[in-house]
């Protein structure tokens, strides 16, 4: 596969940080990273949002912040 091109196993040179706000796509496997990384930022934010939420006093809102979050992830 690796002499085809058809695998993608070189390591990424990008950091984490510059691969999250200023990716470079080259091919299908950077896509498919970038929509993983998307995922993972919106549960990240869904928990967080939910966590201020019940410490705030808003469970019930909470509960619905989680969700649009998360289900958009």
């Amino acid at each position: 596969m690796q002499t085809l091109g058809l695998s993608d196993s070189t390591p990424k040179s990008e950091s984490r940080l510059k691969s999250l706000f200023w990716p470079s796509i080259q091919s299908g496997s950077d896509v498919d990273y970038l929509g993983a990384q998307g995922y993972w930022v919106c549960t990240f934010v869904a928990v967080i949002s939910f966590i201020v939420s019940l410490v705030s006093g808003h469970p019930i809102t909470g509960a619905f912040v989680l969700l649009f979050y998360y289900i958009g992830g």
